[in-house]
């Protein structure tokens, strides 16, 4: 990858993640620095789950 430059274009994405919602916790991905790549994992936890209030 040496010299290997990306950009960015957001016409070619072509899936989204939306962040906003009614869950406690959102991990849209994983990242793993040492391997350099991404692992999504579109994990949430409701708001209900492990209250007590």
């Amino acid at each position: 990858m040496a010299g290997r430059v990306a950009h960015f274009d957001p016409r070619t994405v072509r899936q989204r993640y939306d962040l906003m919602g009614r869950s406690r916790v959102h991990v849209p991905m994983g990242v793993d620095v040492e391997r350099r790549t991404f692992l999504w994992t579109d994990l949430h936890l409701p708001p209900s789950e492990g209250t007590t209030a």
